[in-house]
């Protein structure tokens, strides 16, 4: 199948990578990563981001798509330059969906990939690449990508002035993060960032939120959203919501129609192939 490896990581301009380091739960398994990432989430905000991303990890492996994680060999760091990549293969009818997601050794320094946020980061990756990238319609997607495009309008809009443009607003501009790369880009980011939570947090955005948003909920307080305005942080934390909620059968159908799998299907009626063996 094709493989779509999301743009690299590079989070120079970022916050530090204050939060525990998981290359022990890392290297002992995909398992023990999903544990790890909820357990030693640095903040209440982040165990509940967390807490999402898994719930829609296992809706997946539901479906059929495997995972696998692990990090490069001691002394050496990926390639392209990131700290972390998630690797998504499509698969025909009768095979099955894979993400496989590598990050930098511990032993890099500050190009480290196994810390909370870096790893956070590329499991949101896993959780909603394979939706993001499908083009089934009415889906909370398609609302990811209007909202992606709203704002870039706003950044665009501040970069007609650099002199008054923030230093994250600087590093997106530079090309030293790649947080407004794609739509892709910036729900990872948004949801492991919190330098791009707080950017996302300073402007307001067209839209309609949804009407019940438990990961809202839970993180408005620690991330400072204000409820009553339609902040970009407030819309894509709702869209965010949507994503690793709603129900999957439409992906799966577009997929199918396709003669693909969206995790296992033996056939375009969606069948998991295992029902039929």
């Amino acid at each position: 199948g094709s493989q779509d490896a999301d743009p690299p990581f590079n989070i120079e301009d970022n916050s530090a990578d204050t939060g525990p380091d998981l290359q022990d739960d890392v290297q002992k398994g995909f398992e023990e990563t999903l544990t790890a990432v909820v357990d030693k989430a640095p903040d209440e905000a982040s165990r509940a981001i967390a807490k999402s991303i898994v719930a829609r990890i296992r809706d997946l492996q539901k479906l059929g798509f495997t995972f696998t994680i692990r990090t490069t060999k001691p002394g050496t760091m990926l390639s392209s330059g990131a700290r972390g990549v998630s690797i998504l293969t499509t698969a025909g009818l009768g095979e099955a969906t894979s993400v496989a997601i590598t990050l930098n050794n511990n032993d890099n320094g500050d190009q480290s990939g196994t810390g909370h946020t870096v790893t956070l980061h590329e499991l949101a990756h896993a959780a909603t690449q394979a939706s993001i990238a499908s083009d089934a319609t009415g889906t909370a997607a398609e609302k990811l990508r209007s909202l992606f495009n709203d704002i870039v309008k706003h950044f665009n809009s501040r970069a007609k002035s650099q002199d008054t443009m923030t230093d994250f607003e600087k590093a997106i501009f530079n090309r030293r993060n790649n947080a407004l790369e794609n739509a892709d880009e910036l729900l990872a980011w948004g949801l492991s960032s919190k330098q791009m939570q707080e950017w996302l947090n300073s402007f307001t955005v067209p839209g309609k939120r949804s009407g019940f948003m438990r990961l809202l909920d839970i993180v408005a307080d620690a991330l400072g959203i204000n409820r009553s305005q339609r902040t970009a942080l407030a819309e894509l934390i709702a869209v965010s919501d949507e994503i690793l909620s709603e129900s999957l059968t439409p992906y799966v159908e577009a997929a199918n129609a396709k003669r693909l799998s969206f995790g296992k299907q033996s056939s375009a009626s969606g069948t998991p192939a295992w029902a039929l063996a």
